[in-house]
């Protein structure tokens, strides 16, 4: 009776650190696949990402990864809190974050004025977004670079941060291994599969990917 009482026992609580992810899951983003890494692996904490809408918590827990749901509660204790966008652009949208425990992964190497460069230009600048994008732009823990030329004449300039570690981006580093199941998670498989049968015959693909806005123009 005693072992059958014992084998019933709760499972221990999770003691370690929870770190927390908010971003987006199709193609090729930071916080998806930074997520997915540590989902994978043992890295001393607990991941968990918070779903920005409900058809994206049913396709993570059905994926049997960690998720709140968009409705549920945010834990306000975690260790860090992982974005790649602006903290109301996310899933955490008004909720405060602590930004000494914020890492900002961004979504991509600037080719234009951002940031503190862009209030500085003047262009189209107003008190008030100047203080949007100072606000926005500033009081991370960590904004990790590709290169120290990139954190020299882009990242430092951008950003108000902590630090500036040069780590690559985590969406560049899943193209150096095999694809997992859940690595296709809110990708087009179809294209996924038709390329992969071009290039096992000796084909070749020719990427074009402008930039755009939902606004329009060319």
């Amino acid at each position: 009776e005693k072992e059958g009482l014992n084998m019933m026992e709760a499972p221990k609580p999770d003691t370690r650190p929870l770190v927390i992810f908010a971003g987006k899951f199709g193609g090729l983003l930071n916080v998806k696949y930074l997520f997915l890494e540590a989902a994978a692996h043992d890295w001393g904490f607990q991941p968990l990402f918070l779903a920005e809408s409900r058809a994206q918590f049913r396709m993570l827990h059905e994926a049997a990864l960690p998720v709140v749901s968009p409705d549920g509660r945010v834990p306000d204790d975690a260790a860090l809190y992982v974005i790649e966008d602006f903290p109301h652009k996310t899933a955490f949208r008004e909720h405060p974050l602590p930004h000494e425990r914020t890492l900002q992964l961004w979504h991509g190497v600037p080719l234009k004025k951002i940031g503190f460069p862009e209030i500085a230009s003047g262009i189209n600048m107003t008190p008030d977004k100047a203080a949007y994008l100072a606000a926005n732009y500033s009081g991370y823990a960590a904004v990790p670079s590709t290169s120290p030329w990139v954190t020299e004449n882009l990242f430092s300039l951008v950003f108000k941060a902590g630090d500036f570690p040069v780590t690559g981006f985590p969406r560049n580093d899943v193209l150096t291994r095999p694809s997992r199941k859940t690595d296709m998670l809110e990708t087009d498989q179809v294209m996924y599969a038709r390329l992969a049968r071009h290039k096992k015959k000796g084909g070749k693909a020719v990427v074009y990917m402008p930039t755009f806005r939902d606004t329009g123009g060319d």
